[in-house]
C-alpha cells in the first residue's frame, strides 16, 4: 500500500513539473499572418465602445482586429512600446501594445503617420468623468 502511495506521488510530481515547464516555455502564436476577424478604423472602433461599451466588449473582446488610423502618440518608454491611434474625441484613442518581436518594423513609425495595426482586442473603457474612451489592443503588429 505504501509503495502505491509513493509511486502515485512521484507520478503526480512529474506530471506537475512537466505541465509547469510546458506552460513556462509555451509561446503565443504569431498573429502577423493571421486573417483579422474585424477590419475597422480607429475612429469607428472607439465610437462603438462609446455608444455601448458592454455590447462592444462582447463583439470585439478576444478577437483579432485590424484597426487603421493616424498615430497620435508613441510611448517607447514602456515594454512593449505603445502606439496610440487617434479617435474623433481628443481624449479618446486606441492603445496598441506592440509585439516586441517586430520592434524593427514599428521603430520607424512617427506621430502623424497613417498606419494599419492588427492586434487582439482586450476591451475598452470610458475614462473618468466621461472625458474619452480607450480601446486596448495587445500583441499588435503593423500591416501593409
Amino acid at each position: 500500500m505504501k509503495r502505491y502511495v509513493i509511486a502515485t506521488a512521484i507520478i503526480l510530481f512529474f506530471a506537475a513539473v512537466s505541465f509547469g515547464l510546458y506552460e513556462f516555455f509555451r509561446q503565443n502564436a504569431h498573429i502577423k499572418d493571421e486573417k483579422p476577424g474585424v477590419v475597422i478604423t480607429a475612429v469607428d472602433l472607439v465610437n462603438q465602445f462609446e455608444k455601448d461599451t458592454a455590447a462592444a466588449n462582447k463583439n470585439f473582446s478576444g478577437k483579432l482586429v485590424l484597426a487603421g488610423g493616424i498615430v497620435s502618440k508613441i510611448d517607447n518608454s514602456s515594454t512593449p512600446a505603445v502606439i496610440f491611434l487617434q479617435a474623433a474625441k481628443q481624449m479618446s484613442s486606441v492603445k496598441c501594445f506592440m509585439d516586441s518581436i517586430y520592434k524593427a518594423e514599428y521603430k520607424s513609425v512617427k506621430v502623424g503617420d497613417s498606419i494599419n495595426i492588427k492586434g487582439i482586442c482586450i476591451g475598452g473603457e470610458i475614462l473618468d468623468f466621461g472625458l474619452g474612451t480607450d480601446v486596448t489592443l495587445k500583441r499588435c503588429v503593423l500591416t501593409h
